[in-house]
């Protein structure tokens, strides 16, 4: 541990408002003896809105023998007015390590809710309530609108089904294989290395798969017991320093999802969850027999089931055969037009993919949230979970 250290508030300005409103140099002295004294603390992260503030409690926290952590607080500043702020305060903890301070300079503090311009709201306590609301409406979108419709689809149906989580996968990573078909269901995009490795294993010994879009993208670990997900957005500053543990997307790693399933998310092919989805054409030959027990032929329209996130055939990424069922194109979250793209894949030992492209084909297959389900999507599904629950083999139909 590099040192014991207290957050020292020298007033900052959430809505408006300064968190301190007295600032006695006294005082702010005596306190610094405290920190260093009383509570025996090394260091002290002194932050606040005004730099003139800063300056003076770090010089107090110097002189009692303290390592500075000089932290700029900005609050309801435009993203205007954040750079000089940030330069006036870096200019200030320079001044003070030349006078002999151990300082550090410190720049975070979660400047898209506290500065303005990031996020919605007008004060950081609209845009923290506004965050709340949304995060909390999209993890139940995730899984009533994801994950709900298969359920009910797969258990209305009497499909011989079992359930286990990530989790489970991650500590008991040779189940897998003990089924015919195993289904990534809803929105899967964050695994740890073991659960990419056991669908890599379950492949290889010719058990079926089944996944929605952008599945298996980043590589994320878990800590306190499966409790906790660990994820470095960037993979650089990743402390652990361990190319097995290390975050960030498979592909960094030498392992694209395409690999796995003949499909790839590409970057900015997303809309939100909310946006209205649209259609896929079939592409698949006419005598394909999943398309034909549902009277699919080329051309033919499935309205209503792409959407959200989607994946894109790689060609050459997959070892094995590749056959395209359906295809869209559409606009990503950058406004460039992207593929979408629904395969199945079968592996050289036997063991089929069948990769939906889309995480919204479930739409299309119950009638949850009002809609009205698709008997030519339900008879293509049925076919598909036929097929792949029925042991695999190496002449399997491509």
């Amino acid at each position: 541990m590099r040192g014991k250290g207290i957050n020292y508030d020298t007033g900052f300005y959430p809505g408006g408002k300064i968190s301190r409103q007295d600032f006695d140099p006294d005082i702010v002295r005596r306190e610094m003896q405290v920190i260093a004294v009383d509570l025996g603390c090394t260091a002290v992260r002194i932050s606040g809105g005004e730099p003139e503030r800063l300056s003076t409690a770090g010089e107090m926290a110097a002189a009692a023998g303290l390592e500075v952590w000089f932290s700029p607080f900005p609050c309801e500043l435009s993203t205007e007015q954040l750079a000089p702020l940030f330069a006036d305060c870096a200019d200030r903890a320079e001044r003070l390590r030349r006078d002999g301070a151990s300082v550090v300079l410190v720049t975070g503090c979660e400047l898209s809710l506290f500065a303005a311009g990031f996020l919605p709201g007008d004060t950081v306590y609209e845009r923290i309530a506004g965050l709340q609301t949304h995060d909390q409406r999209m993890f139940t979108d995730m899984v009533t609108k994801l994950e709900l419709p298969w359920v009910r689809f797969l258990e209305r149906n009497g499909i011989d089904v079992s359930y286990q989580t990530d989790v489970d996968t991650d500590s008991a990573p040779g189940s897998l294989p003990r089924h015919r078909l195993v289904f990534a269901i809803g929105h899967d995009e964050y695994w740890t290395q073991r659960i990419r490795d056991a669908f890599d294993h379950a492949l290889a010994r010719s058990a079926n798969l089944m996944f929605g879009s952008d599945s298996a993208d980043w590589r994320m670990r878990y800590a306190d017991g499966g409790r906790t997900i660990v994820e470095w957005r960037d993979p650089a500053i990743d402390p652990a320093r361990d190319r097995r543990l290390d975050n960030g997307f498979f592909s960094a790693f030498g392992e694209p999802e395409c690999q796995l399933m003949g499909v790839e998310h590409q970057w900015a092919a997303q809309r939100d969850l909310s946006a209205p989805p649209t259609s896929y054409t079939v592409v698949g030959p006419r005598g394909d027999p999943w398309l034909a027990a549902a009277g699919l032929a080329p051309g033919d329209v499935i309205p209503g089931v792409v959407g959200y996130e989607w994946d894109s055939l790689v060609p050459g990424c997959f070892t094995g055969q590749v056959r395209p069922l359906m295809t869209a194109v559409l606009p990503g979250s950058d406004g460039v037009r992207h593929r979408v793209d629904m395969i199945r894949a079968t592996a050289p030992g036997g063991g089929r993919v069948f990769a939906m492209g889309t995480m919204e084909l479930a739409w299309a297959l119950d009638d949850l949230d009002g809609r009205s389900p698709s008997p030519q999507v339900a008879a293509f599904v049925m076919a598909a979970l036929r097929d792949l629950t029925r042991p695999a083999h190496r002449n399997a139909v491509p």
